[in-house]
């Protein structure tokens, strides 16, 4: 429900409602709620941002044994050095800050991530697909105290 809430409000700030679609499961992650909330909004900042209106934008989640997996998919093709860089984390050329300012963010997005023992990749294809995917850790259920019966 978080997810789609989020969603939603990119999604209407780049007046894209129509653009997108949400099908997410729900899952405790093992992460705080603000740095979650961070993830997801810079993530779709960059993408409704970089992506063309009236192209769809998907966003899909499933468990994925212990890790929650959240899968951005838009009409954006990025140079493979350019991803790259984003996804190692490394220093970015002049070009990409000068086309693509809300790759910062993702910058951003792919640290917090780390912090969390989690991964971030993007890819790109030449039919101009990109596709983000971020895998949290899942809150591990509490251990039930044992009774002791002696």
């Amino acid at each position: 429900d978080f997810i789609s809430m989020l969603s939603i409000q990119a999604a209407k700030t780049y007046n894209r409602d129509q653009d997108l679609n949400v099908k997410v499961e729900n899952s405790p992650i093992g992460i705080a709620i603000d740095d979650f909330e961070k993830i997801i909004q810079e993530t779709l900042e960059f993408v409704f941002s970089s992506s063309q209106k009236n192209t769809s934008v998907y966003i899909q989640s499933e468990l994925d044994k212990e890790m929650f997996a959240i899968s951005i998919t838009s009409q954006k093709y990025l140079r493979p050095e350019l991803l790259a860089q984003i996804s190692q984390g490394k220093q970015l050329d002049r070009e990409f800050f000068e086309s693509l300012d809300p790759g910062l963010g993702l910058l951003i997005v792919n640290q917090i991530v780390k912090l969390y023992k989690g991964q971030l990749t993007i890819g790109s294809n030449v039919e101009k697909q990109l596709t983000i995917n971020i895998f949290l850790p899942i809150q591990k259920p509490a251990m039930e105290p044992k009774l002791n019966l002696d």
